[in-house]
């Protein structure tokens, strides 16, 4: 991995934007990525939503489609194999590797729906791991090809829970519809007085509301429950 990357994420401040980091580095291999840490319970089977750090590029469709579908079937068999190997897996790999059962399929099924033709999943540091697209299938990514990607990957998840720690424990905060709302309209630039007009709330219900919201997900500003919910994908 080229010094220089390492350097970089240094100076990252947030976890979004060592993930932009390291989409401009897996370009033009690979598209994404997302970064998130398996907690403990996890990895006993608890199917409650866990903070991942998204890149735009990943399609909103696969993001509004993998909760669902986690929380009806579990872990995806890409997880469970990097999970029991301790060894990056693309979609095809894996499918081999671990035959599926038709009804755990629904991770290709998704991906493909929104244009991404592969993925490669990556295990990292302690339970971390880091996921890649691509609009194409991949050929010719070897071992040696991937080095550089696993490498990074790597810094950047170490950057990652340096930033905000571990997050075993931290699940799903559970939002209730109303504050889901409330935060959804404040995610797009609206006021709260205008949230409430919309809402056809009361302002004070609002800002009870954003408060209650920004106890459940453990920030100290709107803009930082904004972007709590967006990591669970709470909200759009």
């Amino acid at each position: 991995m080229p010094i220089y990357f390492a350097r970089r994420i240094r100076h990252c401040r947030t976890p979004e934007e060592v993930v932009q980091a390291l989409h401009e580095f897996a370009k033009p291999i690979a598209m994404g990525p997302w970064v998130w840490r398996a907690p403990i319970g996890t990895r006993r089977g608890s199917r409650r939503r866990i903070p991942i750090f998204w890149h735009p590029s990943v399609p909103d469709g696969f993001k509004n489609g993998f909760w669902p579908a986690f929380e009806k079937h579990g872990p995806t068999f890409l997880t469970r194999y990097i999970w029991r190997t301790h060894r990056d897996v693309t979609l095809s790999e894996a499918i081999r590797a671990m035959k599926p059962e038709p009804s755990e399929l629904w991770i290709v099924e998704l991906a493909r729906d929104n244009g991404m033709r592969d993925l490669l999943y990556i295990p990292t540091i302690e339970w971390w791991c880091v996921g890649f697209w691509s609009p194409r299938k991949w050929r010719g990514l070897d071992q040696e090809a991937r080095k550089p990607l696993r490498d990074a990957a790597d810094a950047a998840a170490r950057r990652v829970e340096e930033l905000v720690g571990r997050v075993d424990g931290k699940e799903d905060p559970r939002l209730t519809r109303r504050e889901r709302e409330v935060l959804r309209l404040l995610k797009d630039d609206l006021s709260q007085r205008e949230v409430a007009r919309r809402l056809k709330i009361k302002p004070s219900s609002v800002y009870q509301l954003v408060r209650r919201s920004k106890n459940k997900l453990g920030a100290t500003s709107v803009s930082g429950a904004i972007a709590e919910a967006v990591r669970y994908y709470i909200i759009l």
